[in-house]
């Protein structure tokens, strides 16, 4: 009787299962369905500046109209690709307190530059005020070489501005980056490097003097131009000066301005009412000086012939040349007395000046360079001679 049962059972659930089978293959059918991950912040990770294209010299200083490298880091877990933006912000710290990036371009104290993906043409730009100097080079700026790695570094290559600040003293320069994926971003800051001095002059003036004569100048309209225009342009604080290119007939002559100025801006700052005055020496034999020209040629020249011709021993020497189509050429002539006494007077002059000379630049290198300065031996035997009379 149970076993019965058991055998019935086994044959109807069989039955049953035989009978479910077609059924099951008949529903079996594909399902299509799609999702897309979350998005995330992206992670600014590095961000230095470079002077050099290969980023191996640190640049702690920066000098206007200077090509430098900024290299930024940056990482998104769903690839970089998906970073629209790069922005980096270089920005003038006045008081040295790390301020936060000002986000506003200015000519004088702040550069912004921008990669960004989708920027067609310009894909690489700078904003920092109208006319400005400031420069961006997109040939040498450089992107990730594959954007489906979940790090890279973009460069940027950047040129500051003529009138960047200077900052001489607590002030300084910060640098701030910025990685941008929709409205998801992340933000580092690289502090305290320091803009040299930087100026410029520029003009198309030229001082015709005219014909002037020797011993004349430094006088109202005496050897004077006026109306001299000038532009200066720089980015810290300058003084106005002016000299000539090369030397005027044996003599440097520089001409100095009691004027200065502050920093300017990129246009610069045109001072067109500068004059201009020439002063000319009259040459030494001019003044009675024939002796001391005669002793420098002596001494550099050497060109001199012993004679008695005025009953006693001395050197004569030519003094200067002329040449006249009527007289032929004629000489300068000069004597210089030959005795023992004479000359040893002259080399014992030449030696005491020269000691004082070595004197007084040891004062200098002491004083002002706070450098040791060695006084050769022969300056103090010198000293113990009666070439130098001790006072």
């Amino acid at each position: 009787m149970n076993a019965r049962r058991i055998l019935v059972s086994i044959v109807v659930s069989l039955i049953l299962l035989l009978g479910l089978a077609p059924m099951a293959y008949a529903a079996e059918d594909d399902v299509t369905g799609s999702f897309t991950t979350a998005n995330v912040v992206p992670d600014v990770i590095v961000m230095e500046i470079y002077s050099d294209a290969g980023l191996t010299i640190f640049a702690n200083s920066l000098t206007p109209q200077v090509m430098y490298y900024i290299r930024v880091t940056a990482g998104d877990p769903n690839t970089i690709d998906d970073i629209d933006e790069i922005e980096v912000q270089v920005f003038y710290d006045a008081t040295g307190s790390d301020p936060v990036a000002p986000g506003v371009a200015n000519t004088q104290t702040a550069a912004i530059f921008l990669r960004d993906k989708d920027g067609g043409g310009s894909e690489w730009t700078v904003s920092a005020g109208a006319g400005t100097s400031w420069a961006i080079t997109s040939g040498n700026c450089t992107k990730p070489s594959g954007m489906t790695a979940s790090s890279g570094d973009w460069v940027f290559a950047i040129t500051p501005g003529k009138v960047a600040t200077e900052s001489p003293g607590s002030d300084n320069w910060d640098m701030y980056a910025k990685a941008s994926d929709d409205a998801l971003n992340d933000t580092i800051y690289t502090r305290d490097k320091e803009m040299l001095w930087y100026g410029e002059t520029s003009t198309s003036a030229t001082a015709a003097f005219g014909s002037v004569t020797p011993g004349t100048g430094f006088a109202d309209d005496t050897n004077e131009v006026g109306s001299i225009s000038v532009t200066y342009t720089s980015n810290g604080d300058y003084d106005q000066q002016v000299k000539v290119a090369s030397s005027w007939v044996g003599s440097s002559l520089t001409a100095t301005y009691d004027a200065t100025s502050t920093i300017t801006g990129e246009t610069g700052n045109t001072v067109s009412s500068n004059t201009l005055w020439l002063k000319v020496a009259k040459r030494r034999a001019e003044q009675g000086r024939g002796w001391v020209r005669m002793f420098n040629k002596f001494k550099h020249h050497m060109l001199a012939f012993p004679t008695g011709v005025r009953g006693k021993n001395e050197i004569w020497m030519p003094t200067s040349i002329k040449f006249d189509k009527n007289r032929g050429i004629g000489l300068g002539q000069g004597w210089l007395e030959s005795s023992i006494n004479e000359i040893r007077e002259l080399a014992g002059n030449a030696i005491g000046a020269q000691a004082v000379l070595h004197d007084t630049l040891a004062v200098i290198l002491t004083t002002r360079y706070n450098e040791t300065y060695t006084i050769p031996q022969w300056v103090i035997r010198a000293y113990n001679t009666d070439y130098i009379v001790q006072q």
